[in-house]
């Protein structure tokens, strides 16, 4: 893809961070048109991709290699904030599975938060501490995504409803515009797929027993 003209620094409102370059890579195909470089902010040390999607000018950051976490995320958003209007941001990544009866979340699942009764839509691991017998209780909360992503959420879930998944789609495309990535991003197919190795669980029940101490 070559990269457009420079656009204004001014045109840049929706900001994505990745905390690893395979994830900024991902980020990066899914640009509609690919820009050419900013100037940035005198004391900015982040290196930025920026380019379109849909009608929104994207800047895309990444942390330093081999500097994860809070910090290295807050000081990231702060450069950004100072060198862009930045008026929506999105931290982009690989999360583990977390399955659950009432959620089955598995790895390769594209998750996109949202409020739901008391919390905010995302809960912050250490917001909490760990009391009797295993029972994490929360000590704080996050606040909810801005009112125009909430809405924009509600748009993506109704016209899921309507067409369906388009990520294979969206992987597809980025095959033919990358054929180098599909090795490390392609599907490996059901028969190649590692994650999930079928198990045969066996539960133990005990007898129960009569008021005569009988089985």
């Amino acid at each position: 893809m070559a990269p457009s003209p420079t656009r204004p620094r001014e045109s840049y409102t929706v900001g994505i961070i990745c905390a690893l370059d395979v994830e900024k890579a991902a980020v990066e195909v899914t640009l509609d048109e690919e820009h050419g470089g900013v100037e940035k902010m005198a004391g900015d040390d982040n290196s930025y991709t920026f380019g379109r999607v849909g009608q929104h000018d994207v800047v895309v950051a990444c942390l330093p290699a081999g500097v994860t976490g809070k910090a290295s995320a807050a000081t990231v958003a702060k450069e950004m904030i100072r060198s862009f209007p930045i008026r929506a941001g999105f931290i982009v990544g690989i999360g583990g599975g977390l399955w659950r009866d009432k959620a089955d979340v598995r790895l390769g699942d594209v998750v996109v938060s949202q409020p739901d009764g008391m919390h905010g839509g995302v809960v912050q691991w250490d917001f909490g501490k760990m009391e009797k017998e295993g029972v994490f209780r929360r000590t704080g909360t996050l606040n909810k995504p801005p009112r125009p992503l909430l809405n924009a959420v509600q748009g993506l879930k109704a016209t899921h409803r309507r067409k369906g998944g388009m990520v294979y789609q969206h992987l597809k495309e980025m095959i033919s515009k990358y054929p180098v990535m599909e090795e490390e991003y392609g599907s490996p197919g059901p028969r190649q797929d590692e994650l999930f190795k079928r198990a045969i669980v066996i539960r133990v029940v005990p007898p129960v027993r009569s008021a005569t101490g009988r089985g």
